[in-house]
């Protein structure tokens, strides 16, 4: 079964010596999980192809319960996403290891062959391999003429501010609609063989 997959993360305060740490990595701190935690994770499963996704679970408790139980569920999985080989999954693995969490096979992709991997990433396959085009999910959408959900909603940028201002429904409302963005993503690959 193909799982459907996208994070949202926030800064983590409880970090010690958090202020000096912020200043020496400033430039790269908002993608490291050694200075940021998961607020939620969007996990969604195809029921009928010809349909979209009917929701799995929207995770939303502290991040140690939503990563032990993203663990149960991409078992015996592949598991699609939009740019999950280079930030989700590692960002994931990452935090596992500093909850002390037995990380499943299904996420040591680095640890693997890339035959021997068997997820999607619609980042990938729109880059075609060549690394230097790097599109966002939203740009790969308009450009297609697919439905996003995201239209008119908060971006990524935005994320921390609205957990600033207590406004945590509306970021996973925007995780789940980036799930849903995948998922059209993937049916309109797979339509053109694309994958």
């Amino acid at each position: 079964m193909i799982i459907f997959f996208d994070i949202e993360t926030i800064k983590d305060d409880s970090l010690k010596n958090f202020d000096k740490m912020q200043e020496k990595f400033w430039d790269k701190i908002n993608f490291m999980p050694e200075f940021n935690k998961i607020l939620c994770i969007s996990v969604w499963r195809i029921e009928k192809w010809n349909a979209i996704g009917s929701v799995v679970k929207s995770l939303e408790w502290g991040e140690r319960e939503q990563l032990i139980e993203f663990a149960k569920i991409c078992k015996w999985n592949t598991l699609c996403g939009h740019n999950i080989l280079w930030f989700d999954i590692p960002f994931i693995i990452k935090r596992m290891a500093k909850h002390k969490i037995t990380i499943p096979n299904e996420l040591k992709v680095f640890w693997k062959k890339p035959w021997e991997i068997n997820h999607i990433d619609t980042l990938k396959v729109w880059q075609c391999w060549v690394f230097w085009t790097f599109w966002s999910m939203d740009l790969i959408c308009i450009y297609l003429w697919l439905m996003n959900p995201k239209e008119q909603w908060i971006d990524w940028s935005q994320v921390q501010e609205f957990h600033d201002e207590w406004k945590d429904d509306e970021i996973r409302e925007y995780c789940n609609r980036d799930t849903q963005s995948v998922i059209n993503l993937y049916n309109y690959f797979k339509e053109y063989n694309l994958i």
